[in-house]
């Protein structure tokens, strides 16, 4: 959904790693944002939609990998009342963005260290109302 605007945001904002979207494009010095599911719709929340991210930080500088992870938390956690629009041109107005956790170290493997940061999101899809 607005797995690319966000990217395109921390790409922005945190400079000196490579991004991509939904699949990494290469094994070191990477970060990747995924769409990973959501939580239903409650009964009375109307077209509020409950999406979740996970973007996956991967680098063999493990204080690099480390410092871009917290950055991304630090960009996205409690960030309220925005407009995000995707490649195809939907507009969704995000209520909130809050981190599941602190950063999460995954480990090491190849001597590259991963690091994950997951957000929930509340967004509504915007649509122009015909007249």
């Amino acid at each position: 959904m607005i797995q690319g605007f966000l990217k395109d945001y921390l790409k922005e904002r945190i400079p000196g790693i490579a991004w991509s979207q939904d699949y990494r494009t290469q094994s070191d010095d990477i970060a990747t944002v995924y769409s990973s599911g959501g939580f239903p719709q409650g009964r009375y929340e109307g077209q509020v939609r409950r999406p979740t991210y996970q973007i996956y930080i991967s680098s063999s500088d493990w204080d690099k990998a480390m410092d871009v992870a917290y950055a991304v938390y630090n960009q996205l956690h409690n960030k309220t009342n925005f407009e995000a629009i995707t490649e195809d041109g939907s507009r969704f107005f995000v209520y909130l963005i809050t981190a599941a956790s602190e950063p999460l170290r995954i480990g090491v493997e190849n001597n590259v260290m991963d690091y994950s940061v997951n957000f929930d999101v509340e967004l509504k899809e915007i649509k122009e109302e015909a007249i």
